[in-house]
């Protein structure tokens, strides 16, 4: 912590299953002490399932938080503090969608809301899909759901293409909303046809004397921005 910020106590309030709640008394100064909240969580996992055909499986099930269904990658929490995230993707993956996949890659690790919890939520890209059998659990329900773009942009979803050609630099949008990106690989960008299909290109500036992004770095870019941008 900084010199003039000091934790001199935390508090348990409230255990749950997923989430602790406390209260940490913060030493400011020197002089004073204010009281902080802090939610602990255990971490997580979410995978974006590619199919051999380039669609996309989705989930739709009903968040309680905001009181509606949303659209999602298949995600879940860790079983235990310290369990890889891979696995824990792996696990979600089969559980939700009833496909499995020894094809899987790291694509981001995101903060969600680094103003009081310290949820960490590792991103997963698969392929080679492999038929299983889905596993909910008993307070599940869900509709799975293999999506184009097109399919996904009639769902609300705002469609970027990360193009050397956009518009706009890539944080000059609005990401607070549904959001895909589109991003091709480092040595040929996206296809034509591929790039026609989002609402708006954008692009990811770069110095000196780089000429393009691997398809991780520029994915990392973009999704970190989204979340900086819903963590306001």
């Amino acid at each position: 912590m900084s010199e003039k910020i000091k934790r001199i106590n935390r508090e348990l309030k409230f255990k749950g299953k997923i989430l602790d709640f406390y209260q940490d008394t913060i030493e400011v100064d020197g002089d004073h002490t204010v009281v902080w909240d802090f939610i602990g969580h255990k971490g997580a996992a979410a995978v974006v399932p590619v199919t051999a055909d380039g669609k996309i499986l989705m989930v739709r099930q009903y968040r309680n938080a905001l009181d509606r269904y949303t659209l999602e990658i298949p995600a879940g929490a860790l079983d235990e503090v310290g369990e890889p995230g891979i696995e824990c993707a792996s696990r979600e993956l089969e559980e939700e969608t009833g496909y499995r996949s020894e094809n899987l890659e790291w694509l981001i690790t995101l903060r969600t809301t680094v103003a009081f919890c310290n949820e960490r939520i590792e991103v997963y890209v698969a392929h080679d899909l492999i038929p299983s059998k889905q596993h909910l659990d008993e307070d599940e329900f869900i509709e799975l759901g293999a999506y184009t773009i097109e399919e996904l942009k009639a769902h609300q979803i705002q469609v970027y293409a990360a193009h050397l050609e956009g518009k706009n630099a890539y944080d000059e949008e609005n990401y607070l909303n549904g959001t895909a990106y589109l991003i091709g690989n480092e040595g040929n960008g996206l296809r034509q046809e591929v790039a026609d299909c989002a609402d708006t290109w954008i692009r990811i500036p770069m110095l000196g004397q780089a000429e393009s992004l691997n398809a991780a770095v520029a994915a990392s870019i973009l999704m970190f921005e989204a979340a900086r941008q819903r963590r306001k």
